[in-house]
């Protein structure tokens, strides 16, 4: 009887250690597609994005030169990026051959002298166990429109409504 609840005790604690490596992991490529956002480096940007979404864009040399107008875009409208710090993942969820899980992060841009922050959320997908993440920004999708684009998803993971910027200085 001891063994069967040593191998029970056993089996939680090499569970939670996945669990936290996966969210390490997570947190990990997060700060590097956020990096690659920030610097410019859209082709990295583009291969850390979500494989379907890339597909569906027309491919990985359509998509990198879409996100390049887009940031532009953004800029040239005033706004410019500080940061973009990734947070505690929701819940690590089986879609498919697929992890996926929700991804808040906080955004830092400033507009003229104001500075202003919002949390935006991001579904995180892995297709090797959690070693490797892929992402895409949530904002233009609900849980059925998402579907579209990224087929696995199971829609048991709650997207998050968007969240307006707040000023954080005067």
């Amino acid at each position: 009887m001891n063994r069967i609840f040593l191998l029970i005790a056993i089996g939680f604690i090499a569970f939670d250690l996945t669990a936290q490596t996966q969210v390490e992991n997570i947190l990990r490529d997060a700060k590097t597609y956020n990096k690659a956002y920030l610097d410019n480096d859209f082709d990295t940007f583009t291969k850390m994005t979500i494989p379907s979404i890339v597909k569906l864009a027309g491919g990985a040399e359509i998509m990198t030169k879409v996100s390049k107008e887009h940031y532009k875009t953004m800029l040239s409208g005033g706004m410019k990026f500080i940061s973009i710090t990734p947070m505690k993942p929701s819940k690590i969820m089986l879609a498919g051959d697929d992890l996926h899980t929700i991804l808040p992060q906080e955004v830092l841009t400033e507009s003229g002298d104001e500075e202003f922050k919002r949390t935006v959320y991001y579904l995180a997908s892995s297709n090797d166990d959690g070693k490797t993440w892929t992402f895409v920004d949530l904002e233009p999708y609900d849980s059925e429109s998402i579907k579209l684009y990224v087929p696995n998803f199971s829609g048991e993971l709650e997207i998050p409504a968007v969240e307006f910027a707040k000023k954080v200085n005067n």
